[in-house]
């Protein structure tokens, strides 16, 4: 609660033992009033993930070229900045593709 309520509730009710009471007493409703949202925030992330809802940004796709482009980033022929261009991505994306490619291919039991 802001001083200035605070002011104006000392004020309207003058005596400060009751003014610290009343004060206690918002507190404690604003505290439970936070507690509660709070739970059914969870509740419904919880609900939400029960039914499969996937937070946050899609995953990007790798691109049908990608083996290729991939294939002459790893011979040096091209440079992150030329195949992050050639697939019109950012660089930093690049590298996440990367990663989940060789995954996948560590996974399947291909190499690089």
């Amino acid at each position: 609660m802001n001083e200035e309520v605070v002011q104006r509730i000392a004020e309207i009710i003058g005596d400060p033992q009751k003014t610290e009471a009343v004060l206690e007493v918002l507190q404690q409703a604003d505290e439970r009033t936070r507690s509660q949202r709070k739970q059914t925030q969870a509740e419904g992330i919880q609900a939400a993930r029960a039914r499969g809802v996937q937070f946050g940004r899609p995953k990007l796709k790798i691109p049908k070229n990608f083996p290729e482009i991939y294939a002459q980033y790893q011979n040096k022929t091209l440079t992150i900045a030329a195949a992050s261009r050639t697939l019109k991505i950012s660089r930093a994306s690049f590298h996440r593709l990367v990663e989940r490619y060789e995954e996948s291919l560590s996974a399947s039991g291909k190499t690089k």
